[in-house]
């Protein structure tokens, strides 16, 4: 389960930026903010997979209510792994975790 810090969003935001390097990216501040102004009665879980030393991010899922949309209760999965990791055994873990 990932743990909100500083450092923690800042891993999130390097990882996207390895993933989706052509999409505009949400900073640490505008993550940390969005997951603050969740609100309290929708789902919002964010799990993370660390590689190496147990230092760097390598995957992350989040799994989360789409209050906005017309039909509440939709949960929606949403995976960003790095490249250089095994997908399939990362899917995995990251299943299992939710």
């Amino acid at each position: 389960m990932f743990q909100p810090s500083s450092k923690g969003y800042e891993a999130l935001v390097a990882l996207n930026r390895i993933v989706t390097p052509d999409r505009r990216l949400e900073t640490a501040a505008e993550i940390e903010q969005e997951d603050a102004n969740w609100p309290s009665d929708s789902r919002f879980d964010r799990f993370v997979v660390y590689g190496g030393a147990g230092e760097e991010v390598v995957a992350v899922a989040t799994c989360y209510e789409a209050y906005r949309q017309q039909q509440r209760g939709t949960v929606q999965l949403r995976f960003c792994i790095h490249h250089d990791c095994p997908q399939t055994q990362i899917l995995t873990i990251l299943y299992d975790a939710m």
